[in-house]
Order: C-alpha cells, then structure tokens, then sequence
C-alpha cells in the first residue's frame, strides 16, 4: 500500500506507515506513546535515485538519436530546391552555390515568382553587355535580355555528382528541362529552362531540384 510520513505529536519524531492506518491509533515506534495517525497526511510516493537515473539516461538516449536522425537527413539525406514561377515566354532558372537568379530570355518577365514556398519579387537588369545564357546547347537559346539580382538559398547547390542532380517537373503547359549540368567549368552552375514558348497567354510553372 502507498505509505505517508507524519510527526509523531509526542516526541516530535518523523514516521513512516501504511494510509490504512490513518484515522487510527498506532504505538509511537520511537517514544512507545499511544498516537493518533492523522487522517489528512498527503502520499508521499519514494522513487529511488538509480531508478530517476535510469529514466534520464534512457531520454537523453532518445533525444541523442533523433538528433542524430535529423542531422543525418540534413546533412546527407537529399537536398531539394522549389521553385513557382507564373512565366510567358522563356526563362532560364540558375543555381550555383547558395546563389538562385533567373535570366530572362523571350517575351515577358516571369512574375509570382516563389523559392520553397516564399515568394520572391527580385530587382531586375537589363543586358547591355551582350551576355548570354550558358547551356549545353547554347545556341538554341537567344541571349538573355535581362536577369535577376541573386538570390541567397539557405542550402547551398553542392552536388556530389552530376548523376545525383534529378529535375521533378510539377505544373506548367510548356517545357521543363536542365539546359545546363553543374560541372568544374561553370563552377557548378545548374540551369532550368521554362518554356512556354509560343503559346498563348502565360501559365503557371513550378519544379523540385534535388541533388
């Protein structure tokens, strides 16, 4: 039975018993007296230290290895990239580093743009240097007639290997596809092309990169 602790009233004295005794008269253990257990003594519940210690071993166990979980999925599981954009004409969409921009090539600039859900509404600049877009088969493509200022991306494009670099094509009427693979050259740049080409009107496009 769960037992509570009381002052003996006759030698002042600390006892232990049983809460079926409360309300009855039991001999003082201590000074022999004749006593009455109280009746409105709260359980006193006695957990043994090894057993507390045990308890806080096996948490900070647990908590160590979801730590450790989620750190390994952060740092070595796939890392992945979204990207929304509402897009009429054609738009090339870079990555390199912890850097995101767009380079704008056909038609109008690509608005309602959103990296991983949060929208983005960059400043734009005009090309006057004559540069273009530099992807695999670069003269398929016109030079872009402007681009974005730089996105900063909190994982940063750092792809063990061309082969683990995979496109996920979500929404989008018009085309979808990497015109240009990460490599030493381009310092690891990858590049999506978004093509609504000569459709008419715009339409919404959005794709998951990972790496």
């Amino acid at each position: 039975m769960p037992e509570f602790k009381f002052k003996c009233p006759e030698c002042k004295q600390q006892i232990q018993c049983d809460v079926g005794y409360a309300g009855s008269r039991i001999t003082c253990p201590i000074c022999q007296k004749n006593i009455l257990v109280p009746s409105s003594a709260e359980p006193v519940l006695e957990i043994k230290v090894s057993t507390l210690k045990k308890a806080g071993l096996y948490s900070a166990g647990a908590l160590l290895v979801i730590a450790l979980l989620f750190a390994g999925r952060h740092l070595f599981g796939p890392k992945t990239l979204t990207f929304k954009a509402y897009v009429d004409g054609s738009d090339v969409v870079k990555i390199s580093g912890n850097q995101l921009w767009v380079e704008h090539l056909t038609w109008q600039q690509p608005l309602r743009m959103a990296i991983d859900g949060k929208a983005w509404d960059p400043a734009w600049t005009d090309n006057g240097t004559g540069m273009q877009t530099d992807p695999v088969n670069a003269s398929a493509l016109p030079v872009a007639s402007s681009f974005t200022a730089r996105y900063s991306l909190s994982r940063a494009f750092k792809p063990s290997s061309p082969d683990h670099v995979k496109l996920t094509r979500h929404i989008g009427r018009g085309k979808i596809y990497i015109v240009q693979m990460p490599n030493a050259e381009n310092k690891q740049t990858v590049g999506i092309l978004l093509d609504d080409g000569p459709i008419g009107g715009a339409d919404n496009y959005e794709f998951t990169l990972s790496w």
